[in-house]
């Protein structure tokens, strides 16, 4: 059973997939999702980052459309995005499977010097492809970052979306990964 803040969580990053805001998710919002990622970091969709993105994209929209779009119609709604994902993370304890390729893929395009963290222009540049505002990626990035060292570690961001997706107490550092959230 989900919690008030997990089902606002949820509801709020089914607007970070819907690139194009018709109200519905479909493989193209995946697919432009990654492709304003690579066009933020520079990176060619035929390269090595650009096809591990676009590869981890297709298979999460593969495994949250199996789960979700129950009537078949290759469009998930909120109310469906919602039942999927709280089944699959907060009933269930499957979001190792369904969303670490893609996050894997996402800080591997991310970290561009090959250090093993995410500067804080680099984490930027993730929450502009998700639509998020400067604003909220500062806070964000503020937020994550707790030893005040200007960069976040991969097991960090990992750790923040795990918090983010799955997580049910209010103090959890992970709430905050897209910015603020409004009041449950």
């Amino acid at each position: 059973m989900a919690t008030d803040l997990q089902v606002l969580k949820i509801d709020r990053s089914f607007t970070h997939i819907d690139v194009d805001g018709n109200g519905v998710i479909t493989r193209d919002d995946l697919q432009g999702l990654g492709a304003r990622l690579l066009v933020g970091f520079g990176a060619s969709p035929a390269g090595t980052q650009g096809r591990s993105v676009a590869d981890s994209f297709d298979a999460l929209w593969d495994t949250i459309a199996a789960a979700a779009d129950l009537n078949g119609d290759s469009r998930i709604t909120p109310g469906e995005y919602r039942s999927s994902l709280i089944a699959s993370f907060i009933d269930g304890d499957r979001f190792e499977p369904i969303f670490r390729p893609a996050i894997d893929a996402v800080l591997a395009l991310a970290d561009t010097d090959g250090d093993g963290l995410v500067q804080a222009e680099e984490f930027q540049l993730i929450h502009e492809a998700f639509g998020r505002s400067e604003q909220d990626s500062e806070q964000a990035f503020a937020a994550l970052d707790r030893d005040g060292d200007g960069a976040l570690s991969r097991g960090e961001l990992l750790q923040a979306a795990r918090d983010y997706y799955t997580s049910a107490d209010p103090s959890a550092i992970g709430n905050l990964l897209f910015g603020s959230l409004p009041a449950a």
